[in-house]
């Protein structure tokens, strides 16, 4: 049985759980309701000139050292995510303290979202929609869906390397982040990685690209960086020999990746599939909402950037 909670009359509404629909609540404080599980990937960074200064936040930039030269990233984009939801729970913003079993979309302005107990009806004039996960009501469609592949794996007795990222040649494997070991255990010198690749849906259901494939690039591209593995003797009495790199596949983390399309006409519902620099740089030059929300928190003390 569910309970049923009052409408609440909202003017505007965000429904999302992306970075883009978490700063578009920010910016205009909009409430949200964020309709599915926030991503974990700390290895999902901002551009390095994405301006966060602009809307209140320290500017985070990390130099990765490659074989020859640096890599530059932005912010990991969990950061980000992790603050902004923190600054509009302070606020209120956020709609739903639970992920809902569905939200229903109707034709008479009335958005219900769905738990495993509870049912709350929101009466609206705009939505802004920025994924389709778990909404009814209206007809949508995903277009333009990859998928963005997460490998981790474990280094086994490798030398002592400083680089910590390798860029690929294609899609498959197409980044490398080498960085110190979290196992249990680890010595303060072991290292692990992570591998990056985009794929289509047929590729991820081809042993072609499956961990152990990826397993294999990277072993292969981490020996053409100057990665090798544990000591095994010497051969002429002066040159140092080294067993090959060996890696073990720990863990894949997939996220889906789309734009989403409206198939039928609705005045009230705005299609957002913007990304975080677009978001950005459209309000930056507008300061009164995100001054509005940090000024408050400040007062407070409790503002985090």
């Amino acid at each position: 049985m569910r309970f049923k909670t009052p409408p609440t009359i909202q003017t505007t509404l965000v429904i999302g759980s992306t970075l883009p629909a978490l700063l578009y609540s920010y910016l205009n404080d909009f409430p949200i309701i964020i309709n599915k599980t926030l991503s974990d990937n700390s290895y999902d960074f901002l551009c390095n000139n994405v301006d966060l200064c602009s809307i209140g936040f320290s500017d985070h930039i990390t130099r990765l050292k490659k074989n020859k030269g640096f890599h530059v990233v932005g912010a990991p984009k969990t950061h980000i995510q992790d603050t902004i939801v923190f600054n509009l729970s302070m606020c209120g913003l956020i709609r739903n303290t639970f992920l809902p079993t569905s939200i229903r979309i109707s034709n008479d302005d009335i958005l219900t979202v769905f738990s495993k107990t509870r049912k709350y009806e929101f009466v609206y004039e705009k939505i802004h929609l920025f994924d389709c996960e778990n909404i009814s009501g209206i007809e949508l469609q995903k277009d333009n869906i990859t998928y963005e592949v997460y490998d981790k794996m474990d280094i086994k007795h490798s030398n002592l390397n400083d680089v910590e990222y390798i860029k690929g040649d294609d899609s498959f494997v197409s980044e490398i982040y080498i960085h110190p070991s979290d196992r249990n255990g680890a010595k303060k010198s072991d290292k692990d990685l992570v591998c990056k690749s985009v794929m289509t849906q047929e590729q991820l259901k081809s042993f072609d690209y499956s961990d152990t494939i990826a397993r294999i690039k990277a072993t292969s591209m981490m020996g053409d960086n100057g990665f090798c593995g544990s000591k095994s003797g010497t051969s002429n009495s002066t040159k140092q020999n080294r067993r090959p790199l060996s890696l073990t596949a720990r863990e894949r983390s997939v996220y889906e990746k789309y734009n989403i399309k409206c198939l039928e006409l609705n005045d009230n519902i705005v299609i957002n599939n913007s990304t975080e620099q677009q978001i950005i740089d459209l309000y930056k030059s507008n300061q009164s909402s995100p001054k509005k929300i940090n000024n408050m928190l400040k007062m407070e003390e409790v503002l985090v950037s």
